[in-house]
């Protein structure tokens, strides 16, 4: 992990500041997906998701990160989130 004094001379980066602004976009659009009830549309919570992880795998991709989803992955994540 970095340190508090390593954090904070990279969060006075811009191209850090750019960055953190598209992650909270996604944390926002992830989150907002959660408060979607069990009653309300399904899918306005899909497309959310999709957009969050769209979002994501653009930022990685300048750094050649497989964003490609593993089944055994899949599997592990729904443990994680008590959906299994």
């Amino acid at each position: 992990m970095l340190s508090p004094e390593e954090a904070q001379k990279i969060k006075n980066n811009p191209e850090w500041q750019a960055l953190e602004e598209h992650i909270n976009e996604c944390i926002d659009a992830l989150d907002h997906c959660s408060l979607i009830t069990e009653t309300e549309d399904y899918d306005k919570s899909a497309r959310g998701r999709k957009y969050a992880v769209e979002i994501l795998e653009n930022i990685l991709e300048p750094f050649l990160i497989d964003t490609t989803p593993n089944k055994h992955k899949r599997q592990h994540a729904l443990k994680k989130l008590g959906l299994q």
